[in-house]
This record gives structure tokens, sequence and C-alpha cells, in this order.
């Protein structure tokens, strides 16, 4: 009569964890082959988009990309028709997957235009598109001002002209800034008593 061999609770310990670890790794390859195909729709830019602009659909495409989680800040479920009217808070640049934060409802975006004078020459940031800051100084005497303080953090440039006159120097601009709403009535004060008005390009945003 043989004897029954009896298995060390070890080995059957080893076997179980064994077992285990392949039947992750299969299901693991199953769920890799199954999501490898998957796609995603992700919005892009059709052309360059300023801040400060409404989006429409001739500004935007969708694209099919693989499915990544790196894709979540993106907008890309729905149509067109979810960012369209939207207002950009940022320069897109054509090509650029557009993002949740790159955007804002028309009502939070409500400025006006007003019209400063730039004595600082033709720098590449004087352009429309750029977001700048606004600082102001109070004049204290004649050709004295006190110290200066940011009056509006993020208007934005709409259109620059140049002084083409007999004597004109290239150093003046005529800048049509878009100032928002809650700003307007500080800026009007400003220009109405001769502030010194500065306007500081803002970095754009990677």
């Amino acid at each position: 009569m043989k004897k029954r061999r009896v298995v060390p609770p070890r080995f059957v310990l080893r076997l179980a964890t064994g077992l285990t670890l392949v039947a992750v790794s299969v299901l693991s390859a199953v769920v890799v082959l199954d999501s490898r195909g998957a796609l995603r729709p992700v919005f892009f830019a059709d052309q360059r988009i300023l801040p400060g602009s409404e989006v429409g659909n001739s500004d935007v495409s969708i694209a099919e990309l693989a499915e990544n989680v790196a894709l979540d800040p993106y907008f890309g479920l729905g149509s067109l028709e979810a960012v369209e009217g939207l207002v950009a808070n940022r320069e897109i640049r054509p090509g650029e997957l557009i993002r949740r934060e790159d955007f804002v409802e028309p009502t939070v975006r409500q400025d006006s235009v007003l019209t400063v004078s730039q004595t600082v020459g033709q720098p590449q940031w004087l352009a429309p598109g750029q977001v700048v800051q606004i600082w102001v100084a109070p004049p204290v005497s004649e050709n004295s001002f006190s110290a200066p303080f940011v009056l509006s953090p993020e208007a934005v440039i709409a259109r620059v002209s140049q002084d083409e006159g007999f004597a004109a120097s290239g150093q003046e601009s005529l800048v049509d800034i878009r100032v928002p709403s809650r700003d307007v009535p500080a800026m009007i004060h400003a220009l109405a008593n001769q502030y010194f008005v500065h306007l500081a390009p803002v970095a754009p945003m990677k």
C-alpha cells in the first residue's frame, strides 16, 4: 500500500500565488488588447484664436486620437457646438489641442474697448491678441507721478496704430485695449485725470 504524499502548506501557497499572478497577467493583456483600438475625439484649432474672441465652428475641427488619460483636460465629448460661443482667455495657435481651461463663458468676459497712447516704440509684443496688465500712476504735480499700481491685470490689445504724421517719431502708438467691465470705471477715471498709463505684456500660458 502506497503512502499518501503530504504536500507542504508552503508549496500550496506558492502555487496559489503563481496561478493568481498568471491570471492577472492574462487579464491585463486582454484589457490592453481590447483598449488598444479605442479612440477619443478631441478638438483642435484650425486657425489662430486670439484672447477675448468668441469661437465659432469654423475655428475648430475634430480629430480622433488613441485613448489616453492625458487627453482628459481637453475638449472632445459632444459636437463642435460644445465650444461654439465660448470666449478664449489666451492665444491658441493653429493645430493646438483645445483645453477646457482655455475658455470662459461669454457672460464672464464682458469688456469695453478703450484707447491709450503708448510711447514705447514698436516692440514685438505690442500686437493684437496680446494680454497685458494696465499700470497707472496718479499725477502729483507737473511731470511727477505717485507710485504706480495695476489697474487691470488682464486686458487684451485689440488694435495698434502708429502715428504717421509728418513729425512722427515712430515711438508713439495708439492702442485699443479690451478692458474687463469691472475695470472700466477706474480706467475712464485714470484717462480723464491724466494718469500715467503703461501696458506690460503678460507671459503666455505654457
